[in-house]
């Protein structure tokens, strides 16, 4: 859904700035940026009126090979987990533990200067970005939800303030994703032999009216989870 954003930005004059997800929602909040890409738990802690743009966004439904959870094979008890950053989606591997096998961890964010190929000489267990397995067994995050939820995981979506723009903004977030941007993408996890077959999900990226639904239903199980303070309305711009 970004795919032709920088040259698309350069074209027209806008700017286009890659951040952080905490620092996303920060330059929407103080009017740094006029669109943002934003996801559920942000959305939710936001001090501002957010409009949800309805064109593109990133669903997933089961496999999607974006982050999992190891686990260490040296260590016997289930303590304390790393998170390699405090972001969305690695907070929903963790609620995932408890929802799903009813474990409660202590939580810490790992520090900088540790190298991930040695997260679990510290930690009992890890959640990563885009990790190879350091062991055999490793949990899929939007696998783990699907286990557990009926909806799919709503992992980003276009927003901007609750104000008046001289722009279109449903054209601009549809002319910064690429030309041939199918509904749905399929996600193959590769087997280990030929003869296996690996895990498979699929990513959702066209705005589907139940999308709406969806970010309401993950709201209530981030404040089941003490999360969020409280549950906000889903509002779509036009």
């Amino acid at each position: 859904i970004l795919a032709n954003a920088s040259m698309y930005c350069a074209e027209h004059g806008h700017n286009f700035i890659e951040m952080s997800e905490k620092q996303c929602i920060d330059a929407l909040y103080t009017g740094k940026a006029d669109i943002a890409l934003i996801n559920p738990l942000d959305f939710a802690l936001s001090k501002s009126q957010i409009l949800i743009i309805p064109t593109f966004a990133v669903f997933a439904e089961s496999y999607s090979g974006i982050s999992s959870i190891h686990f260490s094979n040296k260590s016997s008890s289930m303590e304390t987990i790393g998170l390699e950053s405090d972001d969305f989606l690695l907070n929903i591997g963790l609620i995932g533990l408890v929802e799903k096998y009813d474990v409660l961890m202590q939580k810490n964010i790992i520090q900088s200067n540790i190298d991930k190929t040695t997260i679990l000489e510290h930690y009992d267990s890890a959640i990563l970005w885009n990790a190879e397995s350091m062991i055999t067994g490793a949990l899929d995050i939007t696998e783990e939800w699907s286990d557990y939820n009926d909806f799919p995981l709503p992992i980003a979506f276009w927003a901007c303030k609750d104000e008046d723009f001289t722009v279109d903004l449903m054209e601009i977030t549809t002319q910064l994703a690429a030309d041939d941007l199918p509904d749905i993408e399929t996600i193959k996890d590769s087997a280990e032999y030929e003869e296996e077959f690996g895990r498979i999900g699929s990513l959702l990226y066209h705005w589907k009216d139940d999308f709406k639904e969806h970010i309401m239903s993950i709201q209530h199980i981030l404040y089941y989870h003490q999360m969020i303070p409280e549950i906000r309305d889903v509002h779509i711009l036009g």
